[in-house]
């Protein structure tokens, strides 16, 4: 069964009765500044040049994902984003040492999901908010949708409740585009997604990116928990 119509439907919806934050019901927001500020952050993950924004039991941030993801709300990615690029500017000094010359810009990319999963649903989540994000600096951030893809279906993380199944899952099921080869060579990236569990998923698309030659790469997420 194909979702696909649930993004026109949001975007249609949202002309009619514009969108109300989940929390506050403020008017033009799915998740409004003042509210998104009272949500508890993310612990610090232990994983290299990773972190999430938001801890994912809060309510507010669950209800916002869930919208994202099952009703097509792509208006609340636009919220979310944000949320992402305050994180990544506050956090660039940290992660570009005054050592090292600033890269010309940052390159860009979802973490993808199969064709097949993503004709199902109608979209990637972690395309849309990777495409606001970048959109909030263009200068310096280079969206790139097609260097990783994803070779093969993987169970859904949050729904495998075996720690050592989640951590196995995502083994081997990314590669890069024979075109992103040279694009991602000796760059910095910036991988996007929306929520981390174990953190398997986001390691392996790290692990395929550093192997073909970028740079360093920096993982962020909207969530964990």
């Amino acid at each position: 069964m194909t979702y696909s119509w649930w993004p026109h439907l949001s975007t249609i919806i949202n002309y009619v009765l514009p969108a109300r934050c989940l929390s506050c019901r403020s008017r033009n927001y799915y998740l409004c500044p003042n509210c998104r500020a009272l949500i508890p952050k993310a612990e610090p993950l232990e994983i290299v040049d990773t972190q999430a924004v938001f801890n994912y039991q809060d309510v507010r941030i669950k209800q916002a994902i869930w919208q994202l993801k099952y009703r097509g709300a792509r208006a609340v990615a636009y919220d979310l984003a944000q949320s992402l690029y305050k994180y990544y500017s506050e956090s660039l000094s940290a992660w570009q040492p005054p050592q090292i010359p600033k890269p010309e810009s940052y390159i860009v990319i979802p973490v993808p999901m199969t064709e097949k999963r993503k004709n199902e649903r109608g979209f990637n989540q972690a395309q849309v908010l990777a495409k606001y994000f970048a959109g909030l600096d263009p200068a310096n951030l280079q969206l790139q949708e097609n260097i990783l893809i994803k070779t093969r279906e993987t169970p859904s993380q949050m729904k495998t409740r075996d720690r050592n199944t989640r951590l196995n899952n995502p083994r081997n099921a990314f590669a890069i585009s024979e075109s992103g080869r040279n694009q991602v060579k000796n760059r910095n990236v910036i991988l996007i997604d929306d929520v981390i569990t174990t953190g398997a998923t986001i390691s392996e698309a790290r692990k395929v990116l550093l192997t073909t030659g970028a740079r360093r790469v920096f993982a962020i997420a909207v969530a964990h928990g």
